[in-house]
């Protein structure tokens, strides 16, 4: 995701020199200036890319689903224009058949089995504990392992994070490796 630049699939085959193989906006009506949605959040799965936008009004593809198969070709199968629940995306996360979108306030459960024609199967509002959620955790429904945990920082909370571990990194360093792996624990 990149922004007003929307899908980017760079190749990395090469570490020391990745090139951007294709590039894929999403239309913006609304937006005269930059004609796109801003693509804030993508998630990867088989053949697909999921991805969610931060705008909060207008007309435009809210949730949107790209075929990726050929990667210097990709294209939007599907997707679903719904600022009213799906407005300002922050998190997503594809699981199976659905997808598990969080957005100003709201979880919103899609159904992707079928990429051209996504659906909200529902959509949970809870403007208290949801509306600064950044990140999500999904579990396994009967083993209660967790499948995968995401989350966003914003610049000060990574600023802040740097300067504890390297605060850390000394009185570590003194401590014995039974010690370390309880405090990491």
């Amino acid at each position: 995701a990149d922004g007003f630049a929307g899908l980017q699939i760079i190749d990395i085959s090469n570490p020391s020199s990745p090139t951007v193989v294709s590039t894929v906006r999403v239309p913006d009506p609304d937006n005269p200036v930059f004609g796109a949605v801003v693509i804030t959040d993508i998630y990867v799965q088989g053949k697909y890319a999921y991805a969610g936008n931060s705008q909060t009004s207008g007309t435009n593809a809210d949730f949107t689903i790209f075929d990726i198969s050929n990667p210097r070709k990709p294209r939007v199968v599907g997707y679903i224009d719904d600022y009213t629940n799906l407005g300002a995306i922050r998190k997503l996360f594809v699981s199976g058949r659905y997808a598990y979108v969080l957005s100003n306030g709201k979880l919103n459960i899609i159904d992707i089995s079928n990429p051209a024609l996504p659906v909200i199967v529902k959509t949970f509002s809870d403007s208290v504990n949801l509306s600064e959620a950044y990140d999500m955790e999904v579990a396994d429904k009967h083993t209660g392992e967790v499948a995968s945990r995401v989350a966003v920082a914003d610049a000060q909370a990574i600023d802040r994070a740097i300067a504890a571990a390297v605060a850390a990194a000394g009185p570590m360093r003194k401590m014995g490796a039974y010690q370390r792996q309880a405090v990491l624990n």
